[in-house]
Order: C-alpha cells, then sequence, then structure tokens
C-alpha cells in the first residue's frame, strides 16, 4: 500500500507539471495573437476624403511606420450606427474619415474589441492640402496606436453622447442623411442643403515656384564642365498631377582654355524655359520630367600663350540655341522643396573655335553636340490659389 500511494502521488505531481508548463507557454502565444490582431486597421474615407489620392498614401506610410497594415475602402456616407453597430472582437481598428460642414473634419475610431471608441474633430482651414492631410495623418496615426491598448478610450455610452453634442458641427458627407443624423437649426435650411466640402472647394492649387539652383554642364573634353549658381522661377498647377512652366538663368564661373596656339577666358551665361509634368510618389515625393529650349551666350576673350605667333582676335560673344530634357526628383517640406536634376542640353548649331592660317583654317576646340547636365535646387512654393 505505501508503494502504491507512492507511485500515486508521483503521477499526479508530473501530471501538474506538465499541466503548468502547457498554461505557461499559451499564455504567451494568445497575448502574442492579440498584439498581431491589433496590428490592423480599417479606415473608410468618406464623400471628399475619397477623392484624395494623397491622403490616402499619407494614412498607409504613416501607419505602416508603427506597424500597423491598413486597408483603405471608400463611400459617399455616414452613420453613426456603422460606428456604435455592436459586434464581437474583429481584432481591427476601425477608422471613419469624415468630411463636414465648414472645413471641419470627424474622425471617428472602434477598438479592435469593439467596445471603445476615441472622436475626433479637426477644422482644416486650408482643406485636404499639405498641412491638412499631415494633420489628419498624425491625428489618425495616434489614435490607432492608443486603442491598441485595453482601458483607453470612450464607452459606446460616452461615444454615444459625444456623437449627439457634436452632430451639428460635422454633418455627414452624404446630404441623403443630414436630416436623419443631424438635428438642423431652423435658421439655417440653405447652409446645411448645400454642404460645402473642402477637398471639392479646393480641388486644384495653384503654386508659385522661387528657386535658388546650382547646375553643371559637360562641354567636351577640352572644355571640361562648366558650373555655377542660378535663378528658377516658376507656376504650376497641383491636383493628383502637377504641370508647372519653369524659368531658369545660371551664370558659370569664369573658364580658362589652353593650346599651344591660342587661350582664351570664357564667360558663359545659360537662359532655359521649360515645361514640367509629373505624379507625385508619396504625398511629399514627386518625379517628373522636362522638356525646353533655350540660349547659351559665351563671351570670348582670345588671348596668345607664351612662345606662339598667333594673333589673338578681338573679344566676340556667341550665342548658340539648344533644346533640354531633364528628369527631376522633388521633396516637398511644407512650402518647400528640394530638387534634384539630370538631364541633357542639346546645341542646335555645331561650334568651334578655330586658328585662321594663310591657306587654311584649324578648329583647335569643339563642343559636344549633347551636353550631360545636373543640378540641384531649393525652392518656396506658396500656394497662390485653389479653385
Amino acid at each position: 500500500m505505501p508503494r502504491a500511494r507512492f507511485g500515486l502521488s508521483l503521477c499526479l505531481a508530473l501530471s501538474s507539471g506538465v499541466l503548468t508548463v502547457a498554461l505557461a507557454r499559451a499564455e504567451p502565444a494568445s497575448r502574442g495573437d492579440r498584439e498581431a490582431a491589433g496590428s490592423n486597421a480599417n479606415i473608410v474615407l468618406v464623400g471628399a476624403a475619397a477623392r484624395d489620392s494623397e491622403l490616402q498614401a499619407l494614412l498607409g506610410e504613416l501607419l505602416a511606420r508603427r506597424g500597423v497594415h491598413a486597408s483603405i475602402s471608400k463611400q459617399d456616407g455616414f452613420g453613426r450606427e456603422q460606428l456604435l453597430h455592436a459586434e464581437e472582437r474583429s481584432g481591427v481598428v476601425l477608422v471613419f474619415v469624415v468630411p463636414g460642414l465648414d472645413g471641419y473634419v470627424g474622425l471617428y475610431f472602434r477598438a479592435p474589441d469593439g467596445q471603445r471608441f476615441l472622436l475626433r474633430n479637426v477644422l482644416l482651414r486650408g482643406g485636404f492640402d499639405d498641412v491638412g492631410r499631415e494633420l489628419v495623418g498624425q491625428v489618425v496615426e495616434t489614435a490607432v496606436a492608443s486603442l491598441q491598448h485595453a482601458g483607453d478610450g470612450l464607452t459606446r455610452e460616452q461615444a454615444q453622447l459625444a456623437l449627439a453634442k457634436e452632430a451639428p458641427a460635422t454633418a455627414p458627407a452624404n446630404p441623403a442623411e443630414i436630416a436623419s443624423t443631424v438635428r438642423v437649426p431652423a435658421r439655417a435650411p440653405a447652409k446645411v442643403a448645400q454642404p460645402r466640402s473642402p477637398q471639392h472647394a479646393r480641388a486644384n492649387a495653384l503654386e508659385g515656384w522661387l528657386a535658388l539652383r546650382y547646375g553643371a554642364v559637360a562641354f567636351g573634353a577640352r572644355l571640361g564642365i562648366a558650373h555655377g549658381p542660378g535663378l528658377e522661377l516658376g507656376l504650376g498647377l497641383k491636383r493628383n498631377y502637377l504641370l508647372r512652366g519653369r524659368m531658369t538663368f545660371e551664370r558659370d564661373f569664369p573658364q580658362s582654355l589652353g593650346t599651344s596656339l591660342v587661350a582664351a577666358e570664357l564667360s558663359r551665361t545659360r537662359w532655359r524655359l521649360a515645361a514640367d509634368a509629373g505624379l507625385p510618389l508619396t504625398s511629399r515625393h514627386f518625379l517628373l520630367v522636362s522638356l525646353g529650349v533655350g540660349q547659351d551666350r559665351l563671351h570670348v576673350v582670345p588671348s596668345t600663350p607664351a612662345g606662339s605667333d598667333v594673333a589673338p582676335a578681338r573679344d566676340f560673344l556667341d550665342q548658340a540655341p539648344v533644346a533640354l530634357a531633364e528628369l527631376r526628383y522633388e521633396a516637398a517640406f511644407g512650402p518647400f522643396r528640394v530638387a534634384a536634376v539630370l538631364g541633357a542640353d542639346f546645341s542646335l548649331v555645331e561650334t568651334h573655335y578655330d586658328v585662321a592660317h594663310a591657306t587654311e583654317r584649324e578648329s583647335v576646340v569643339k563642343p559636344w553636340l549633347v551636353r550631360p547636365s545636373a543640378g540641384v535646387a531649393l525652392a518656396f512654393c506658396p500656394r497662390l490659389a485653389t479653385f
């Protein structure tokens, strides 16, 4: 009998140990599953917000930094029941971006457990411009991260009360839902009947372009690379694309040219008129193609190197028409942009510098017809008008 009791006790002890280890291993796994489930967000863009591709790209980019995978959908209107609809734990943060009246945008969030909520009401004075998108993106990023932690947010009753109080400030984007979801003051029927959409009112933006630049052009083996500072002036139209007309002026640093027969000092200025066209890579990064025409004005001061019996010519001014093609990358930082440019200038005339002998002319310098170019620019881009 003692041996039987000892065996039974040993079995019970081993069983308890195995069960404890199994539970210990299962708990972190289930906690990891919860954390993984909280790393997803379903963003619903309503009305004017659904028509802004730059806003969609920005929200996905900001949430990706937090390790959150965002799926984005669109719809015309928004009703409170979509947010407050009772459902089981979904594991996904639900977000609604709802443009309303007078430049306000309602941001509504439901936690993965379906029981906690956050409500934000943001005023975008410039509509969904660069500043407005950044503001919406920061609020969405912060709120989604907050709702992944248990305890944060409003209860369902608190959310219902808050929605009832803010309804006049952020009306639904769909006019058909206004009567059922918002109590409208009798003195303002015209304003409610024709709600103003900030994005629709500011679908196009007219932007200026004032830039300091530094450029370089390779003219050939003997002439080398000419480079110097310059200035750009332009006017552009921005929506889901970017179109711009631009004028560029550059003045190169003087160059010295020398051979055994002749020497010269070259002073060059470059004028260009170009059209830029491109698409946004993200909300702050752009890729553009430029085509244009211009003129190189070269002031030449000939001289004679030591030991040469060639008589130098008088000073002269050489003017040559050119065409250009460029690939531009631009990064936006608020109203400022940084641009990097690679391209080529195509001379439309053949230029060469000669030494005249008694019976013939000897060509000593001949610039390339196709001349690689590069440049950088820092630009100020004020918004001049929206329409």
